[in-house]
């Protein structure tokens, strides 16, 4: 099953699109700063990093790593320092051509007091994580990306100076935090293009307010865990560059967002454990799709009224789980003749692959079918010439039926070069039943 990507790295995440990393064992006063500071002209790099390394030990007194990053920011050289302070005061001395600023660990530290960043005016990204009791800090206003992590009493637009300098903001990340977050204006963010928020169980919904007049750049729009969402704004909100869109367990949310049939753009979409929605929107799918991809949405069964027979840039496919009662797939013109990959997976009711169904997918490269527990019949005209691609997996009904050269159905799939059961090659001398 194809997994959507996610839009933030960072090595605090956790299970929810994130690495766990180890639990900070009590109160900690301490911050942690990573800064990427400049290390001179291109005839100077390695002795100007060498000297901003040690007078940046000698002024904060603390450890720190370095290491060389690829060249970056106008092709200088950039020195990737780290650094552990032991009070918020201490970030006064940070370089003032400061480009990446961390703050980590900090759980007694409440606020940061306004004017404290002004003098970082190249300061690009700020990540804030794991600061229980942080609630505001001062935004620079040179700030294009905002990253914030198990932050619970972070209040994300304080004061009217916060929604003025994050409307600069080219990437927005929020997870496990701003629990007084109930309703995310979109149209605060006009230069917005990635917005990723995960486990936020107090979002409600989005909104716009049509301040913003024009269309939003965003790019990359993915929302996971949040149990509260039940609405996105039905119109007003214009995102012609929205590439890739993620709706992943949100209990809650009964209506697919409207918007939608409107991305003329969209390339990929997924949407995961959303056992509420019922249906695509009245308006369709955008023909610009390449990649669909739903799983254990119970009421998104499949049917000809999605449309998908229409999305003539449709190449892959992927449903898993739900569809309760489904014992045919794909029905005749259900998806495109374009399609190249179709991934089927953990549908519980489903008893054989459709005749008429797959003789239309002549373009079909690549089908992989697992955990379908009653499987048991392949097309009667056989799989399409055109597969080069099989895969299957714990479907026991199935699998005894391709034995090589006495199954049942072997006859029917001996034509496709790559056959792979239950994650073993056919015909290699160490595969058996």
């Amino acid at each position: 099953m194809a997994t959507p990507p996610t839009t933030h790295v960072d090595d605090d995440a956790g299970s929810h699109g994130e690495v766990a990393g180890n639990e900070t064992q009590g109160r900690v006063d301490a911050l942690s700063v990573e800064a990427r500071l400049d290390a001179g002209s291109a005839n100077s790099d390695q002795k100007g990093a060498n000297n901003i390394a040690k007078r940046s030990q000698e002024r904060i007194g603390s450890a720190f790593t370095r290491n060389s990053l690829p060249q970056d920011f106008d092709d200088q050289e950039i020195l990737y320092e780290t650094c552990t302070v032991s009070n918020a005061s201490q970030l006064l001395v940070l370089a003032p051509k400061l480009q990446s600023l961390r703050i980590k660990d900090c759980e007694s530290l409440d606020v940061l007091p306004d004017g404290l960043l002004d003098g970082s005016t190249s300061l690009k990204e700020l990540k804030l994580m794991n600061c229980s009791d942080l609630r505001s800090i001062p935004y620079p206003p040179s700030l294009t990306e905002l990253y914030i992590s198990k932050c619970r009493n972070f209040e994300l637009l304080r004061s009217s100076k916060s929604r003025e300098n994050l409307s600069f903001i080219h990437r927005l990340s929020i997870g496990n935090s701003c629990d007084s977050l109930t309703t995310l204006t979109l149209d605060l963010f006009p230069k917005l293009k990635i917005l990723f928020i995960w486990n936020c169980p107090n979002l409600v919904s989005f909104d716009v307010t049509g301040v913003h007049k024009g269309d939003f750049p965003l790019e990359c729009f993915e929302i996971r865990d949040c149990p509260g969402l039940t609405s996105f704004p039905d119109e007003g909100f214009h995102t012609p560059n929205l590439r890739a869109f993620t709706l992943s367990n949100c209990k809650n949310l009964k209506k697919f967002p409207n918007f939608i049939a409107s991305l003329t753009s969209l390339l990929t979409l997924f949407v995961l454990r959303c056992p509420h929605i019922e249906c695509f929107p009245h308006g369709g799918l955008p023909s610009s799709l390449i990649l669909i991809s739903i799983a254990y949405c119970d009421k998104l069964t499949s049917q000809k009224e999605w449309g998908l027979e229409n999305l003539k840039s449709l190449t892959t496919f992927n449903i898993e789980g739900g569809c309760i009662g489904l014992e045919s797939f794909p029905e005749e013109n259900l998806l495109p003749r374009n399609i190249i990959s179709l991934h089927i997976s953990n549908l519980k009711s489903l008893k054989k692959l459709d005749d008429k169904g797959f003789q239309q997918l002549n373009a079909l490269c690549t089908l992989k079918i697992d955990r379908c527990d009653v499987l048991q019949y392949l097309p009667e005209q056989g799989l399409p010439s055109s597969l080069n691609q099989l895969n299957i997996r714990d479907c026991p009904v199935l699998t005894p039926r391709l034995k090589p050269e006495t199954g049942k159905y072997w006859c029917k799939v001996a034509h496709i070069p790559h056959i792979e059961i239950d994650d073993k090659k056919v015909g290699q001398p160490w595969y058996r039943y």
